[in-house]
């Protein structure tokens, strides 16, 4: 167990914000592409019932101009500015959340606040050595993705540990 703390100091000790691993940017292209017929299948309705378009040549390049644009933006373009954007740092007391690419989120977790600690990962995840980190509290739930196994691991257990260490009677 010292082991961890040991690992886990220099993160504690700057306060700098940390990045995600940069592998979840494939990833999450990745995820963009597999979930590209559910983003398109709405848009090619709608662009079909709104210009009544009866030309089978013009809805098929329609298509094709549609695919591109979501390939583009949902599976290029947002994964990289989603990981630029996504940062955490861990203190003595709190857990420190940065994210959001049009709208910002920082979230502050105390230690104290900590019911539950778990760590995930789907087959594509797996294949990258990569974890997602779950913290739930009362509030709600939040997450660090895309961390490296190893890391994930160390920080489920070093968050388990402070959050015992800092439990309120309420």
């Amino acid at each position: 167990m010292e082991e961890i703390i040991l690992d886990l100091k220099p993160v504690l000790v700057t306060g700098e914000l940390r990045p995600i691993d940069k592998n979840a940017i494939q990833v999450w292209r990745m995820n963009g592409f597999f979930w590209l017929p559910v983003y398109l299948t709405p848009i090619y309705i709608v662009a079909f019932n709104w210009w009544k378009m009866e030309s089978p040549i013009l809805m098929l390049l329609l298509a094709m101009v549609l695919v591109v644009i979501a390939l583009y933006v949902f599976a290029w373009w947002l994964p990289a500015l989603r990981w630029k954007y996504w940062r955490y740092m861990l203190n003595q007391n709190y857990i420190l959340l940065n994210y959001g690419i049009f709208f910002k989120r920082e979230i502050v977790i105390p230690f104290s606040r900590v019911q539950l600690v778990d760590t995930s990962h789907g087959p594509i995840m797996r294949s990258y050595g990569l974890m997602n980190l779950s913290i739930s509290t009362a509030g709600g739930d939040n997450a660090i993705p895309a961390l490296p196994d190893a890391e994930a691991e160390l920080l489920r257990n070093h968050i388990a540990d402070q959050a015992r260490l800092h439990e309120v009677d309420v």
